[in-house]
This record gives structure tokens, sequence and C-alpha cells, in this order.
């Protein structure tokens, strides 16, 4: 029930792909992310390395709820990480 929280009630699908030299993999995996928001999912947060902020707000629709707390309680940003600065969480 937290504002970003993966689980909901549905099927989990798993896929670890390998990082390669591939130009298209990450065209692939953007595609990926398009089919996964048509579906109404999500990507785990803790297991991505590369997904991008709009597909992001599209699958966490409470991000908004998420950032007015983050803001109350951290107004000054202190607590950031790699992932919020790439998903512009903040």
């Amino acid at each position: 029930g937290g504002y970003l929280s993966f689980p909901k009630e549905g099927f989990t699908l798993s896929v670890d792909v390998p990082v390669s030299r591939n130009p298209r993999l990450f065209t692939v995996l953007d595609e990926m992310d398009k089919e996964i928001v048509l579906a109404g999912g999500r990507v785990y947060l803790s297991k991505d390395g590369r997904m991008k902020p709009n597909a992001f707000r599209q699958m966490y629709p409470r991000l908004e709820d998420w950032q007015a707390v983050k803001l109350r309680v951290d107004p000054n940003n202190t607590f950031t990480s790699d992932l919020s600065r790439r998903l512009a969480l903040t």
C-alpha cells in the first residue's frame, strides 16, 4: 500500500537480460516498458537500472503523493540516490 509499492494483484514476470553491445537492446526494453504500462503493470524499482522517467510516472501513479511527503520531510533534498536522480523523483 505504499506510494511507490511494487506489489499488486496479478502475476509477476521476471526477465533477466545480460547487458550486451547490441544497439537494439535498450530500444527493445523501452518497448517492453510501453507494453507493461498498457497492461497496468510495473517494473520492480530495486531491480531496475535503466527505465526512463516517463515510463516510471505511468507505472507509479501515486508518485506525486510520495513527492509531497518527501518535500515535507526532506525539503533540502538531503536524501537522494542514483535511482532518484535517473527517474527525476525529486
